[in-house]
């Protein structure tokens, strides 16, 4: 995704796209004239061709690093659970990236619901949600209305965004990112990794990995 980001103090603005190689970190970082560590923050101006992502982003300040794996995160997302994202992010007025790498690890913990029109059929929907899979067998008893019934009776104020309702479901969701160490994934590509290991944390890193990498994992 293309992202338009400033250096907060030269003011100087360059586009780059999210998610990047650590390599092209280090570019973009360069190009301002800012460390890339995990001490440094940009201001995101604008995402050019995501309204949605925009309206969450604009105006905000984070570091590069943290926001490139936000990215990551969000890659690996189908059309729905980027909506999902989307919609819980903007109820939530969510903008902080500890926030948003969280709900990244957990947004099967919310049902969406934007148009109530086939009940039942947006029941089943919500259903496999809510419990990742399930057997044709399982889907042919799930009775959508009963669903449905059950789901708003347990949450009579939902929250509200400009792209929907959100309902909690009984998924519990668990911050697991707490500005230190990253959690660990597998994204489809990479599919080998190491544990730096110290006192106080254990991070993650990709094979290969960059130099500067280790060392933002050992800050």
């Amino acid at each position: 995704m293309r992202l338009r980001i400033q250096q907060p103090t030269t003011k100087k603005q360059i586009e780059i796209t999210l998610p990047a190689t650590e390599k092209q970190l280090q570019a973009y970082c360069d190009e301002l004239s800012i460390d890339n560590d995990m001490k440094h923050r940009t201001i995101v101006t604008k995402v050019p061709f995501d309204d949605k992502m925009n309206t969450i982003l604009a105006g905000n300040q984070y570091n590069l690093t943290e926001l490139n794996f936000l990215f990551q995160s969000v890659d690996r997302f189908t059309d729905e659970e980027m909506k999902v994202f989307y919609t819980v992010a903007t109820a939530k007025n969510l903008s902080d990236i500890k926030g948003l790498i969280n709900l990244s690890f957990s947004e099967q913990c919310y049902n969406v619901v934007t148009d109530f029109s086939d009940i039942n059929r947006l029941g089943e929907k919500l259903y496999l949600n809510e419990n990742g899979a399930a057997s044709e067998e399982e889907l042919r008893n799930v009775d959508g209305q009963q669903y449905i019934e059950k789901m708003i009776a347990d949450n009579p104020n939902p929250l509200v965004s400009p792209y929907g309702l959100v309902y909690p479901n009984q998924n519990q969701p668990q911050d697991i990112y707490f500005g230190k160490t990253f959690p660990q994934y597998l994204n489809g590509f990479k599919v080998f990794n190491v544990a730096l290991r110290t006192d106080m944390a254990e991070e993650y890193l990709d094979l290969p990995y960059e130099e500067s990498e280790s060392q933002k994992a050992m800050e």
